[in-house]
């Protein structure tokens, strides 16, 4: 599909067609020039969940895919923390069943990247199997005339944008090894509640369903990640990307004795086709996420834990915000200053907080019942506030007071 681009259309490169490169793509629009590029031969996402708080929402409901969303996902109602017996520490209620006004959606990753497939612009050239080097960056970057305007890293935690960006960083690894399943099972509770499971090894269950499709035939396909700390091996850190096999004997032992009254754990690990094992990572928040007329966005930016649920979310609110100020500001460089003077620090917040509140979590392992439900009350209540969006930065499509965060 083509269209009839302005005379002196802003020529954008994208690196990196994940959530963050698709919900940039969508959110500019007809008139920029556009090429998105991913080494992947296909775009479909894989088939894990994923959780959208109400400040991304947002974001999609301003490009008109709310019903669409709702329509695929499940909009939940609330997060409910257990023991590993099956005894509630705590529940609190979640977007709009919380007062928003907009939900917090969990979705497959797969069904959020074809909506915003189908949202991009005809002005908007995709090339898969596309390998973008340090070399393709700087010649972009540093050749005149340019052939970008504006070069845009949305390539992922291992980015190579941000290596030409910012340099080599390293790693920080949280001591931790994920495993992430998805699993098609009777209806989970009221088939709207997420749930996080402790147990007093300090393994941490997370489950959710993720699809509106399935609820309506009656049962919860679920996506679960199991954070196993690596005491629970006894000093000996489990080697990633073991057979399926090796996979499903290290789980059973696990978790296998776990007591849920509404969650076959066993049946949740067999019905899972992969389960897929990575280390608890992030990278240590920095100043900087531009260089001349390159910018990075996501996780190429601002890589964090996935506790508390908010790394598709600040993505999304990357994107559509650094659309914004593309929009406003006719100068590149502008945009690229507003966007990160905007963005950095409320992402650097994020990525600490996600650290505290996992190292807190873990700290009330074992607590005494009586005390255990007011740690994780106090808990989730500060990371709230140290997430809160104080600012609003550009959007896309949405005004300033959409939504209270």
């Amino acid at each position: 599909m083509s269209c009839a681009l302005p005379e002196k259309a802003t020529r954008i490169a994208i690196v990196g067609a994940g959530i963050g490169g698709l919900m940039l793509a969508a959110s500019l629009g007809e008139d920029y020039q556009i090429d998105l590029f991913d080494h992947r031969s296909s775009l479909n996402g894989d088939g894990y969940g994923l959780n959208i708080q109400p400040i991304a929402v947002t974001e999609l409901a301003g490009l008109g895919l709310l019903s669409r969303l709702c329509s695929l996902g499940i909009q939940t109602r609330a997060h409910r923390y257990l023991s590993s017996d099956g005894q509630q520490i705590m529940e609190e209620p979640r977007g709009r069943f919380a007062g928003e006004e907009m939900p917090q959606l969990s979705i497959l990753r797969h069904d959020l990247v074809s909506i915003l497939l189908a949202q991009l612009p005809g002005s908007c050239q995709i090339h898969t199997s596309a390998t973008i080097t340090i070399e393709d960056l700087e010649r972009w970057d540093r050749q005149s005339p340019a052939p970008y305007d504006l070069i845009v890293g949305a390539d992922g935690i291992n980015s190579v944008t941000r290596t030409y960006t910012v340099g080599a960083t390293a790693l920080h690894d949280g001591g931790m090894t994920l495993y992430r399943g998805v699993a098609d099972l009777p209806k989970m509770l009221d088939g709207e509640t997420f749930i996080l499971v402790t147990a007093d090894d300090g393994c941490r269950l997370i489950a959710y369903p993720v699809s509106a499709p399935i609820a309506r035939s009656g049962s919860s396909r679920i996506n679960w990640v199991l954070l196993v700390p690596d005491r629970v091996y006894e000093g000996q850190t489990p080697v990633l990307g073991e057979s399926q096999e090796a996979v499903r004997r290290i789980l059973g032992p696990l978790i296998g004795n776990w007591t849920l009254d509404f969650l076959d754990i066993e049946a949740m690990i067999e019905k899972s086709p992969t389960i897929k094992s990575d280390r608890l990572r992030d990278r240590d928040p920095i100043n900087q996420w531009s260089r001349s007329r390159v910018v990075l966005l996501g996780d190429a930016a601002h890589p964090m834990y996935p506790i508390g649920a908010q790394g598709a979310s600040q993505t999304i609110v990357d994107a559509a915000c650094l659309a914004g100020a593309i929009k406003t500001e006719a100068d590149p460089f502008i945009a690229i200053g507003e966007f990160v003077s905007a963005r950095l620090p409320q992402t650097n917040n994020v990525v600490l907080a996600n650290r505290k509140m996992n190292r807190e979590e873990l700290e009330h392992v074992g607590t005494a019942s009586s005390t255990r439900s007011e740690k994780f009350r106090t808990t989730t209540s500060n990371y709230r506030q140290a997430v809160r969006d104080r600012t609003r930065p550009h959007s896309s499509s949405v005004g300033h007071n959409t939504i209270e965060r």
